[in-house]
């Protein structure tokens, strides 16, 4: 993984961005509290709930691995527009 921020995988509404827990400290969050970032996300459905956290376990390329999924619905404002 040379400068891979993550994935991408769907098309449309179902589309997803699939970000590595480094990757959404460093940059996605940069000068903000990732955490927060990603309850508030969440709470407007814009992140995937995941029961114990906020990173979700996903097979890739053959292995699973922790991410932030981001939702679609972050381009329309999420459930509540």
């Amino acid at each position: 993984m040379i400068n891979q921020a993550g994935y991408r995988r769907g098309k449309g509404k179902e589309e997803e961005w699939l970000f590595h827990p480094g990757v959404w400290r460093s940059e996605v969050t940069s000068s903000l509290n990732s955490t927060t970032v990603a309850k508030v996300l969440r709470e407007h459905g814009m992140l995937h709930k995941v029961k114990d956290g906020f990173q979700q376990v996903v097979k890739v390329e053959g292995r699973s691995q922790r991410f932030y999924v981001v939702t679609a619905k972050i381009l329309d404002g999420g459930d509540d527009g």
